[in-house]
């Protein structure tokens, strides 16, 4: 099923009515999908593991957590490049390893969530057939999403979420 996010809203591609939406936390990654009447769907999250010393800003050591109004969670464990990946590599000296990966499961099926850029996220299944597609519209702003009509809206955004969290893995902090 096609759909459009603007905003935080997203949207069916015939249909003009809102089907779900993303609402932020004043400070943090933590965000809220609710269904377009309003009820929370989901609440998603950025866990930090135990990490050893030296280690706590690998991504490695972190979970996206997608957590259903019913408690059940989907959680997704971002990855490096597996061609510069550091465990096999080592780090690079003169930039950070590149993160574009997230493992998850949904039900019994497991999914990788990969960013090919910036504007441009697919979600493959274990065997590498392209589930997904989360595609940036550019200048004119907005998503486009490609889904499964069997992934409800409130999964979809939460698909969206995760993609902005793997995006966030590669930014360069400056004080």
């Amino acid at each position: 099923m096609k759909y459009k996010l603007l905003s935080g809203i997203l949207y069916g591609a015939k249909d003009s009515a809102p089907l779900a939406k993303i609402r932020g936390s004043v400070c943090g990654p933590e965000k809220e999908i609710t269904g377009a009447d309003g009820a929370p769907l989901y609440t998603s999250e950025i866990k930090l593991l135990d990490a050893p010393a030296g280690h706590s800003g690998e991504v490695t050591y972190h979970k996206y957590a997608l957590t259903a109004a019913d408690g059940s969670c989907i959680e997704a464990s971002p990855a490096y490049n597996p061609e510069f990946d550091p465990a096999a590599d080592g780090w690079p000296l003169c930039r950070l390893p590149r993160a574009d990966r997230a493992m998850l499961a949904l039900g019994s099926a497991l999914y990788t969530l990969i960013m090919q850029n910036t504007q441009n996220y697919v979600l493959q299944n274990a065997a590498g057939a392209v589930v997904a597609h989360i595609v940036h519209l550019g200048v004119t702003g907005g998503w486009d999403i490609d889904a499964p009509s069997t992934m409800s809206a409130g999964l979809v955004c939460g698909l969206y979420v995760f993609s902005r969290y793997l995006e966030r893995e590669n930014e360069f902090l400056t004080v």
